[in-house]
Formats: C-alpha cells, structure tokens, sequence
C-alpha cells in the first residue's frame, strides 16, 4: 500500500464520519432556551430564536445525512430515510405520550366550565 493509498483511505474514512459534536450542543442550548422561555423565565425572553437555531441546524445535518448517503450510493432512498427516522423519534414521542398520559390522570383538571369561568 502507497502512501497515496494511505491517505485515500483515511480521507473516505474521515468522509463517512464527520460528527460534529458542537453543533448537538447548539441544538441542546436551543432546546433549553425554548424551555426556558415556556417557563416563564425573565432571562429567557427570546425563545424564537432557540426554535430557528434548532431547525436551521437540523436541516443541515439531515441534508448532510443525505448528502453522504448520495456519495456512498449514487442515490438516496427516501423510504429507507424516513424508516430511519421514524426509528430514531418514534421511542421519544411514545415515551412522551406516556408521561402525559400519567401526568393526566394524576393531576386535577378543570372542568369545561371552569375554563369558561
């Protein structure tokens, strides 16, 4: 093996794997602001801006994820994307669903006509 070969394969290598964690902590500090506004917090008036910054950074690596499947494959296969996806969020919203759903039922709730006053 050439040196040459030595750098192409460690450039592929780097190529198919290129986490940035920087940008997992963007989107976590983002995520906190947009808590943090909902929470009423004083300091924490512009949780739009966590909303945008989120999103912004999601699509980019989403579109980074496609990108790298297009270079290893020649092609992108949208059905295998959102299996993937679907994977990835499903346990979250279910286990959120379910901590609602306790949160519900051990929490008083008003009545309609309460809400109406």
């Amino acid at each position: 093996m050439t040196m040459s070969d030595n750098i192409r394969s460690m450039q592929s290598g780097a190529d198919k794997k290129h986490y940035m964690p920087g940008l997992d902590g963007l989107r976590a500090i983002s995520v906190l602001a947009v808590i943090a506004y909902h929470l009423n917090l004083s300091w924490a008036s512009g949780g739009f801006l966590g909303v945008g910054v989120f999103f912004v950074l999601s699509g980019y690596l989403i579109t980074d994820q496609l990108i790298a499947r297009w270079h290893d494959t020649g092609r992108i296969d949208l059905k295998d994307f959102w299996m993937r996806r679907l994977r990835r969020l499903m346990p979250g919203l279910f286990f959120m669903l379910r901590v609602r759903i306790i949160f519900q039922r051990i929490t008083p709730m008003p009545t309609h006509r309460e809400h109406r006053g």
